[in-house]
């Protein structure tokens, strides 16, 4: 979800955009309970909006983040690794292709994954310990509660 709304970041008016001429502010967030992680989820927006990746390397890296195989509960973590590599050379081979001008999109994409796995696990705290989360309608709120993987925190 973070990626993706990432992807949507605009940096000129400090908002996540949708279709249309829909967008969330900083003050939305907050409205609907995450005040505490607001900043948090501006600044993996406006860092990953930086590499700018298009639309082929964000399906990639989304399947990168999906196929992973440090999920809780699998059966066969590691075929769900080999899964994942070739995912991950795909993406490494088309981002040296598409930003021949900076060789080390990939690397700082991959380290983006760090940040995104913190943002995901601050999100889902937050959404545990908090009661106050307000507006649960809201299409961003019912998606990170809808996936399993997103409350299932390590022990």
């Amino acid at each position: 979800m973070y990626l993706r709304m990432s992807h949507r970041y605009d940096a000129d008016r400090d908002v996540i955009a949708f279709e249309g001429d829909d967008y969330l502010t900083r003050e939305d967030f907050n409205e609907m309970g995450f005040s505490t992680i607001t900043n948090s989820i501006f600044k993996f927006a406006a860092d990953f909006k930086d590499l700018g990746l298009d639309d082929r390397e964000l399906a990639t890296l989304t399947y990168v983040v999906l196929v992973s195989g440090d999920r809780c509960d699998l059966n066969e973590p590691e075929r769900v690794e080999e899964l994942q590599g070739p995912l991950l050379d795909l993406l490494r081979k088309y981002s040296r292709l598409n930003h021949e001008h900076d060789p080390n999109v990939f690397p700082k994409t991959l380290l983006k994954l760090t940040s995104l796995r913190s943002l995901s696990l601050q999100s889902a705290i937050h959404i545990l310990n908090n009661q106050s989360v307000h507006n649960l309608n809201s299409p961003l709120i019912v998606e990170m509660l809808d996936r399993e993987e997103n409350i299932n925190l390590p022990s």
